[in-house]
């Protein structure tokens, strides 16, 4: 039945907000969105045609607002940009017939950022290299079906902190400083950390919770690696 393009959590007429259930058109159509400094920062995309099982087929993708290397609206500059998709897959949905509306019926089995797992820091989903002393961007957006935590740890295995200045592709009005994040489904969340001056490598990771229990999903621990 055709697919839509819907600017997830985005202000946009809502002929134009691709859900068919509310009057946008599916096939043949030609959105056109303007943007303001209102909108500097992380957003993301989806398709809203039977929208679980072509999430689950990968019909998403993150939606960034950009003011030169601003990591929000008026906020500091950054010098390295990483945007990590965090998503989840269950198999058993590709073969579904429809789509439940329950999020505690979804069981995943693979566990994901930027489309790639990483299962240990030894094998990382992907790698980052920044300098000493830079400031940099890490932009989460939470196209999982899960809950899930977002923590950086450094070669020892400590936490280190870090800024979230945007929520839902937002500007927070007071930035604030923390060693645990946590990125709920549908959520986007712009965070900055400040690298030490002398080299290193630290470990960027997500952890994927199961609805029911809010334990993490054996396999569940996503690594990436940031070497400066």
């Amino acid at each position: 039945n055709g697919h839509t393009i819907h600017p997830h959590g985005v202000d946009v007429a809502q002929s134009e907000d691709g859900v068919p259930e509310t009057g946008a058109g599916v096939n043949g159509d030609t959105y056109t969105f303007s943007v303001d400094s209102r909108y500097v920062g992380s957003h993301m995309y989806h398709c809203h045609v039977h929208t679980v099982k072509h999430l689950e087929m990968g019909m998403y993708g993150a939606l960034i607002v950009k003011d030169g290397s601003r990591i929000s609206n008026g906020g500091p500059s950054y010098d390295v940009e990483w945007n990590m998709v965090l998503s989840t897959v269950d198999p058993d949905y590709h073969t579904a017939t429809g789509d439940s509306t329950v999020f505690a019926d979804y069981n995943p089995q693979y566990f994901l950022i930027n489309g790639q797992e990483g299962l240990s820091n030894n094998s990382p989903a992907e790698v980052v290299t920044a300098a000493p002393g830079d400031n940099v961007a890490i932009r989460l957006i939470g196209i999982h079906s899960t809950n899930s935590t977002f923590e950086i740890r450094d070669s020892n295995g400590s936490r280190r902190s870090f800024t979230v200045h945007n929520i839902d592709g937002f500007a927070l009005p007071n930035p604030r400083s923390v060693t645990s994040l946590e990125v709920s489904p549908g959520q986007t969340k712009d965070v900055m950390v400040t690298l030490p001056n002398s080299s290193g490598t630290w470990y960027p990771e997500v952890s994927y919770r199961d609805l029911r229990n809010n334990s993490t999903y054996s396999g569940g621990r996503v690594y990436t690696q940031l070497d400066f």
